[in-house]
């Protein structure tokens, strides 16, 4: 029987202990290690998702205690807009006495006038005055002064607002006022005479009053105010100082509360229909009593500013027919500007 040559096979009892210590340890040793990894990941991830779900505010919180970053660089604009707010309000309203002071040189350059001011703030006691004791020619202004003289005699028994007048061919000037309208002969009671020289600045009003009440008197009562330049002995119109004009307005307005004649011819002020330079300025409500013809032009009055109420003078030099009027009021407007700021600056 021939023999055959295979190859040897393994004994069934060594391929049991084969998978029994070697492959069997494997396996289990690789579960443990999958199922430890997955574990391990498994914790890990819970952790962060918990930790997340912890340290999240609520929705309440976001809104009250911690703003958004574009919260709070709109809350960082809005308080930087408000100081800009705050520091434009301060230097818009904060003007040193220089600036305004050169307005005013400005707008008397450009006038190319001689000029005369005072200004007086009735409630404190400030006080502004540019070449005030220049004589400049009087015009129609001189007539608040000498209407106030002749209302202090009405209240010391001298004179009263019924007293009739008559006018003459000897108080007409131009002949064109109300009074000359009239007629030669005509009678008024000294109220509608002195109506018509505040009111409509009439010029026979103010001569019949001249002639009726005397110039030595009125002269009297200028020089004891201290008000020698309007003085009307030689002329019933004299060159006069704005500060003693000033002084008489001063004196007008302190009367407005002494006496019912004061208050009465304060409101004649008030009401003025003919020359308006300070109003027509500034806007402001004024008593005056102004004047203009070929030698000058002249404000004179209480005003009613936005701040403060205050008299002021501008007496100028040159014919009203030519003078440069916007020149004129920029020089009110600019002592308004001062009076305004006042000890402040």
């Amino acid at each position: 029987m021939g023999n055959k040559s295979y190859p040897k096979r393994r004994s069934r009892r060594r391929k049991n202990e084969f998978l029994r210590f070697f492959v069997l340890p494997l396996v289990v040793m690789l579960l443990i290690f999958t199922v430890a990894v997955c574990f391990v990941l498994g914790v890990f991830d819970g952790g962060d998702e918990t930790d997340a779900e912890s340290d999240s505010p609520t929705e309440t919180d976001e809104v009250t205690d911690a703003p958004t970053d574009t919260e709070s660089e709109a809350a960082a604009t809005e308080t930087t807009e408000a100081a800009a707010d705050d520091t434009t309000e301060d230097s818009t309203d904060t003007v040193d006495f220089d600036t305004l002071y050169g307005a005013l040189c400005e707008a008397i350059d450009a006038l190319g006038r001689e000029v005369g001011i005072c200004a007086y703030d009735l409630s404190s006691g400030y006080s502004f005055s540019y070449n005030s004791d220049y004589e400049i020619w009087c015009a129609s202004s001189i007539k608040a002064a000498y209407v106030y003289y002749v209302c202090r005699l009405v209240d010391s028994g001298e004179a009263s607002l019924s007293d009739v007048l008559t006018y003459t061919s000897s108080d007409t000037v131009y002949g064109d006022g109300l009074i000359a309208a009239r007629g030669i002969g005509s009678d008024f009671t000294l109220e509608e005479v002195i109506h018509y020289t505040v009111n409509i600045s009439d010029n026979e009003g103010y001569y019949m009053l001249v002639r009726y009440y005397g110039r030595s008197d009125f002269d009297s009562l200028m020089a004891s105010l201290g008000c020698d330049s309007l003085k009307i002995s030689s002329s019933r119109y004299p060159d006069i100082t704005a500060e003693d004009l000033c002084k008489i307005w001063r004196e007008i307005y302190a009367y407005s509360d002494e006496t019912e004649t004061g208050a009465w011819l304060y409101s004649e002020f008030l009401s003025v229909s003919y020359m308006r330079f300070i109003s027509d300025a500034t806007g402001y409500e004024t008593a005056n009593k102004d004047g203009w013809a070929s030698p000058s032009c002249n404000a004179a009055g209480v005003v009613y500013g936005k701040n403060s109420t205050y008299v002021l003078v501008v007496l100028s030099e040159g014919s009203y027919w030519t003078i440069d009027l916007d020149s004129f009021d920029a020089i009110i407007c600019a002592v308004d500007a001062i009076m305004e700021a006042g000890e402040g600056e």
